[in-house]
């Protein structure tokens, strides 16, 4: 909801297998997203502003492409947020 909340499109929402650490695990969301440069700051902005930590890693932004005027990127990432493992 928060990219879109932003201007993006999602296209694809794939959550990925928890990766155990320890105490705590990783949880991880692959993401791709299409929408300005403007829309993608203004969503990791939002991202950073979240209660809980989130890490945006694997970045890849290309095929530009312009409608109506509008330059639009397709954006690839992996989103990871933690969990507490209670033992």
């Amino acid at each position: 909801d928060l990219a879109r909340d932003q201007g993006l499109d999602v296209l694809q929402f794939t959550p990925v297998a928890e990766v155990a650490k320890g105490f705590y695990s990783e949880v991880p969301v692959n993401l791709k997203l299409r929408g300005s440069y403007h829309d993608v700051a203004l969503f990791f902005d939002a991202v950073g502003r979240l209660p809980r930590i989130v890490n945006i890693g694997q970045l890849r932004m290309g095929q530009p492409t312009v409608v109506a005027g509008r330059t639009t990127l397709n954006v690839d990432c992996r989103t990871t947020t933690f969990r507490f493992v209670d033992k």
